[in-house]
């Protein structure tokens, strides 16, 4: 008798799809793989950003909200990636997944304390250097 092994992917307040697992499988194909079983754009889009080769690939939005980006002002919005409940300290082509594995994604507010060794905290400093970038220009 063959079980299959999966994968569960899911946005908080949002959809989810349970994956077939893969040996090398990545959170970035866990996703690939959860938006082709969903199929259905009114339910569920995302796209990525490429945040350097510290973070990686990170998901800058999902079903049309975006992180906030070069705001003026607080309070300053990221999309949390999470795998097992724990921020990643990654990006989601550098996690590899294991069967059972939950990943999911949810929508913070930036907070400089808790976000310190999170991925948001480089999204962040990435977004800022942009800035930093255009004034001088």
């Amino acid at each position: 008798m063959s079980t299959t092994q999966s994968v569960t992917v899911s946005v908080v307040g949002g959809p989810s799809a349970t994956v077939p697992w893969s040996s090398g499988m990545n959170a970035q194909q866990a996703l690939e793989g959860a938006y082709n079983i969903i199929n259905n754009t009114s339910v569920f889009t995302y796209a990525l950003q490429y945040y350097g080769g510290n973070l990686g690939y990170l998901v800058m939005m999902i079903n049309e909200t975006y992180d906030s980006f070069i705001s003026s002002s607080a309070p300053f919005l990221y999309w949390e990636f999470l795998v097992n409940g724990s921020p990643a300290a990654t990006g989601i082509d550098s996690v590899m997944l294991q069967p059972g594995d939950t990943v999911s994604f949810e929508l913070e507010i930036y907070d400089a304390v808790k976000h310190t060794h999170s991925t948001i905290a480089g999204k962040k400093e990435f977004q800022a250097s942009i800035t930093t970038l255009k004034k001088q220009d």
